[in-house]
C-alpha cells in the first residue's frame, strides 16, 4: 500500500506493470478511515509485489507506520479523485481498480460495513491476485484490464461479495483524463 500525495503519483503508477486500486473515502466516514488506518501494514505485507492499492494521503507513509492515521488522509485530493472517477458520496467508501485505458470502465469495489466482509473482500481481492500472477517478479503475461475483469468475475461467483462490486460509466481512466489539459486546469 502506498500513500499518493498528488495526481502525479497517480499517474506514475500507470508506467508500471501492477495491478492498482485507489482507496476513497469521505473524511466523515471515520470507521472507514480507522479501518483503513489499522489494515495498512497488514494489507502492504498482503499485497506484496502483485498489487498496489494507494489512498490520498499528505505525505507519503512508505513504511513509517506514524504517517499511516487519519490525519494523514488528504481529503480534497480524495475529492478531487471521486469527481474524477464520477463517483458520488453515495458510492464511497469504495476501491477503484484502474486500467489506465480510456477505452475501458473501471471496476469499483464498494468497501462493506463490517469488518468481517471487509476482510473477506480483500482477502478474495488477493486470492485472486495471487492466482492470477503467480511470479510477482516477472512481466505480467496478462493486463490489467483483464485482471481487472476477471477479479470482477471471482468476485461475482461468491455470492457474499457480489454486491460490493459494479463497472463504473466509461469515463475513462486516470491516465487518459489526467493527460488533458480540461483536468489540470480543474
Amino acid at each position: 500500500m502506498f500513500g499518493v500525495t498528488g495526481l502525479q503519483y497517480i499517474e506514475q503508477l500507470e508506467a508500471g506493470d501492477k495491478f492498482v486500486g485507489v482507496f476513497l473515502t469521505s473524511g466523515l466516514d471515520v470507521s472507514a478511515l480507522r479501518w483503513l488506518v489499522d489494515v495498512w501494514f497488514p494489507i502492504h505485507r498482503m499485497s506484496g509485489h502483485r498489487w498496489h492499492l494507494v489512498a490520498p494521503t499528505f505525505k507519503p507513509i512508505n513504511d513509517d507506520a506514524r504517517l499511516a492515521s487519519i490525519d494523514n488522509y488528504d481529503e480534497q485530493l480524495a475529492s478531487e479523485l471521486t469527481r474524477f472517477y464520477g463517483l458520488q458520496g453515495d458510492d464511497l467508501p469504495c476501491i477503484v481498480l484502474d486500467s489506465f485505458s480510456d477505452e475501458h470502465r473501471q471496476l469499483r469495489v464498494s468497501l462493506p460495513e463490517s469488518e468481517r466482509e471487509r476482510r473477506d473482500l480483500i482477502e478474495a481481492i488477493n486470492d485472486y491476485l495471487t492466482e492470477a500472477i503467480p511470479d510477482p517478479f516477472a512481466a505480467p503475461t496478462i493486463g490489467r484490464r483483464r485482471l481487472i475483469e476477471g477479479l470482477y468475475n471471482y468476485l461475482q461467483r461468491r455470492a457474499l461479495l457480489r454486491k460490493f462490486v459494479s463497472w463504473l460509466p466509461n469515463i475513462g481512466s486516470f491516465a487518459a483524463r489526467a493527460a488533458s489539459s480540461a483536468f489540470r486546469g480543474s
